[in-house]
């Protein structure tokens, strides 16, 4: 913010210097007497330069939330941008982002170039998605969520989760690129890869696949770019799709999915590993107690979901465990949660896992 903090130095510097002959009129805003020298000039306009008086204000107190507020409305010349109008304002998640737009990944691996804050504009980006999920992402959230996150000291433990996270899949893809990549030179790439490495590692152990990721992600986007250049011949829609998600509407949550959407399913074709690992097969006593625990969230507790079991089914088996009776979907729920509970077997748990499925697809069916 040299602009804003040193305005009348930089002013008298400027006007010092073109006197001493040490600078020229810029061309682009001069007209006819760009590239000129003072003593160029004639006598007239000389006269004018000299005469002319200079208006300026000099803020002696002001905070940095108030200097930022001022530099936004001394930006008459050409608009802020995104990124220039995130810098301005102040706050722990202003501070993070701008750290974050320095990491190993942005400065070495990222060749999409930093001007005017474009790095640090893909991180306020990931941020947002990261911490509210895929979404629309204009510049009224971006800075919402700059302003309520000011304090993180106010902000809670989920949020310091997050943003470890964040620095993990950063490090990640610093690993998984070893030098410059070609590959991330638009914000729409960067967001993509950054989501898609997110939620493999939500998923499942990917410490050692970082080569492999990065052979694939190279490799989508050459046939990405074969495949666009073909235009009419084009055969492939998925990759057709992709570019557009790119270049229409890339900050749209539409968008971000869709691109998202199409890197896994090109991945798992290019490697049916990373299916298992966002699709893991679940054990018999988790895939039942997925199935209890949708019946829970529609009736409430374990007491009212014997009722309805009962309703359904009036010869269910009933087992006593102790406190009173329970139906045996019941009571396994509450043997794999409280290993004391008692016991069930393998063919109890088989067949309640079907009935479960029986008699919530017919409710799922009623409620449509």
């Amino acid at each position: 913010f040299l602009c804003h903090l040193h305005l009348r130095t930089l002013t008298c510097l400027l006007l010092f210097s073109f006197l001493e002959k040490r600078i020229t009129l810029n061309k682009k805003y001069s007209g006819d007497l760009g590239g000129k020298r003072y003593e160029d000039l004639s006598d007239a306009i000389q006269n004018k330069f000299d005469n002319y008086v200079l208006h300026v204000e000099e803020v002696m107190v002001a905070n940095e939330k108030e200097t930022g507020d001022l530099f936004k409305r001394l930006q008459l010349g050409s608009p802020l941008n995104s990124g220039e109008k995130l810098m301005a304002i102040v706050g722990d998640m202003r501070d993070f982002v701008k750290k974050l737009s320095g990491h190993h990944f942005f400065k070495n691996k990222v060749s999409l170039p930093n001007t005017r804050y474009a790095h640090f504009t893909v991180c306020a980006q990931v941020c947002y998605l990261e911490i509210f999920g895929i979404v629309d992402i204009p510049l009224h959230r971006l800075e919402t969520l700059f302003t309520s996150y000011e304090d993180f000291e106010k902000s809670g433990y989920e949020l310091k989760m997050r943003l470890k996270k964040i620095k993990e899949v950063m490090n990640y893809l610093n690993r998984m690129f070893t030098q410059e990549s070609p590959d991330l030179r638009n914000r729409a790439s960067i967001v993509s890869i950054y989501l898609l490495i997110s939620e493999l590692m939500d998923k499942g152990n990917i410490s050692d696949k970082e080569e492999k990721l990065k052979r694939f992600f190279i490799k989508f986007m050459q046939d990405l770019r074969k495949e666009v250049g073909k235009g009419v011949h084009a055969k492939d829609a998925q990759f057709i799709s992709y570019q557009s998600a790119v270049i229409q509407g890339a900050d749209n949550h539409k968008s971000i999915k869709f691109r998202r959407d199409i890197l896994l399913k090109k991945l798992y074709d290019y490697d049916p590993f990373f299916y298992r690992v966002m699709h893991p097969q679940l054990s018999p006593e988790k895939k039942f107690g997925n199935l209890y625990d949708d019946a829970e969230r529609y009736f409430g507790n374990a007491s009212k979901v014997d009722a309805w079991l009962l309703n359904e089914k009036p010869k269910i088996k009933i087992v006593n465990c102790g406190r009173g009776d329970e139906t045996l979907p019941t009571h396994i729920r509450h043997c794999i949660h409280h290993k004391r509970h008692g016991k069930y077997t393998k063919q109890q748990l088989r067949s309640m896992t079907a009935l479960l499925i029986k008699l919530l697809t017919k409710m799922r069916i009623k409620m449509t």
